[in-house]
């Protein structure tokens, strides 16, 4: 549902009547995630990026949406700990906070509850529930001097800063991924007033173009979500008699096990030699272990569970793995496949979401979503040829190194976020140090 005109203009109205010159001071970002670095494995795509922002000459702070009572940190560097402001949702200083930004501008605070009404759906009930954590945020990021808000999800995380920019005019933005499109949380109105909104592939784009007709917003930008490459590669690639396939991502319905474990049933019955890591845990994981007795394939397939990432990344660098294979049935670009890619490993992926931004021009191969036969016949045609697999695995490092380098898309990203606080066409830099104090 698009949101009323009507409540998008008087929501700008009000925020030109607040807008105020800012002041000069040295920029300070807050990044606000759902749980991380709070919970094991939740989030972690986003670290190359938060390092690289904490490298920057920019004061980072993050603030997770949900936070536990041990407020401790689980996953993340000792130089991101640093970083992290931690307050669970309903504390006593959230809602202390929240009731003393209340009174301190009810005007706008009414302005923002007329837009989150605006919505009436399961929306509605979520949007309420982060709104004292929005209030608190108002006042902490006045108190602190912030100079810029960025959401990523475009869900409630989004919501947070809507909130705390309508209250100090703060400018905000927010990256969206691919669920938070599909739950279009004020989407439409979230995609006209952020001061910039970044979408991880291009697909998602075209996802948000199509679901609210917001079709040229000079403010909508594709900029990937980058990872740390590594600067050189270990040239020394075994020719091993029995190859190895590797798979990581939870074991839950969309990421396609299935499917990966019929086309090996399928590569087993052509006497093809093969061994398959499953990296990853999940509700799917007994069902799957089950499959594989039933299909003869429990020699064959090693279930690892859960592993940390640089666990994961060191059998990269080693060269413990010939070809990386996904097969889901959802994805946005998923950050496995990516960091696979990386350190030159041909990757195997369905063509779903933004897969094909990462392996276009030859970086890797696409198969249909579903399809056991077609993905069979693909593993077949690298266990058959060292060479295709030496030749994917050098497009797809390349690829890595273009588009999807952290410090390049770190610095872009920092372009926008310079440029919106800047430009302060988000709701304006408005009071920013008023009553700073109180």
């Amino acid at each position: 549902m698009h949101e009323s005109s009507e409540t998008s203009a008087s929501f700008a109205n009000q925020q030109t009547k607040l807008r105020e010159p800012s002041l000069p001071h040295r920029q300070s970002l807050v990044y606000i995630t759902v749980i991380w670095p709070f919970q094991p494995g939740s989030e972690v795509f986003f670290a190359p990026e938060l390092m690289q922002l904490r490298n920057a000459e920019i004061e980072l702070r993050v603030l997770p949406r949900d936070v536990p009572r041990s407020r401790r940190i689980v996953d993340a560097p000792e130089d991101l700990s640093q970083c992290v402001h931690g307050e669970p949702p309903f504390s006593l200083q959230v809602l202390w906070w929240a009731w003393l930004e209340s009174m301190h501008n009810p005007r706008a605070l009414l302005g923002t509850l007329s837009i989150i009404f605006s919505s009436i759906n399961l929306n509605l009930i979520r949007n309420l529930a982060v709104l004292p954590k929005a209030l608190w945020l108002a006042r902490f990021a006045r108190k602190a001097n912030v100079t810029h808000l960025h959401a990523q999800w475009g869900g409630t995380t989004a919501t947070m800063a809507m909130v705390a920019s309508c209250l100090t005019g703060i400018p905000w933005s927010v990256t969206y991924h691919r669920n938070d499109l599909e739950r279009g949380n004020l989407l439409e109105f979230k995609l006209r007033h952020a001061s910039f909104v970044r979408f991880i592939s291009e697909a998602g784009l075209a996802i948000a173009r199509e679901k609210t007709g917001v079709l040229h917003n000079q403010h909508l930008h594709v900029l990937h979500l980058g990872i740390e490459v590594p600067p050189t590669l270990d040239s020394n690639h075994p020719n091993r008699p029995i190859p190895v396939l590797c798979c990581a991502g939870s074991l839950i319905p969309r990421k396609g096990h299935r499917v990966l474990l019929d086309a090996l049933a399928d590569l087993k019955s052509r006497n093809h030699d093969f061994r398959l890591r499953i990296v990853g845990d999940g509700v799917l994981r007994s069902a799957l272990e089950s499959k594989c007795r039933e299909l003869g394939l429990s020699d064959r397939v090693d279930f690892l569970g859960s592993v940390t990432r640089a666990e994961l990344i060191s059998t990269y660098a080693k060269n413990e793995i010939d070809v990386f294979v996904l097969a889901s049935f959802d994805e946005g670009i998923p950050v496995s496949a990516m960091e696979a890619c990386s350190y030159g490993i041909p990757c195997i992926v369905t063509d779903v979401g933004g897969v094909k931004e990462l392996l276009r021009d030859g970086a890797g191969i696409l198969v249909p979503p579903g399809d056991p036969v077609a993905l069979a016949n693909a593993i077949e045609s690298l266990l058959l040829s060292s060479e295709l697999r030496e030749k994917l695995g050098t497009e797809a490092r390349t690829r890595i190194e273009r588009s999807f380098d952290a410090r390049k898309t770190t610095a872009a990203f920092l372009e926008l976020v310079s440029s919106a606080t800047n430009r302060s066409t988000s709701y304006g830099l408005s009071r920013l140090h008023e009553n700073s104090s109180y």
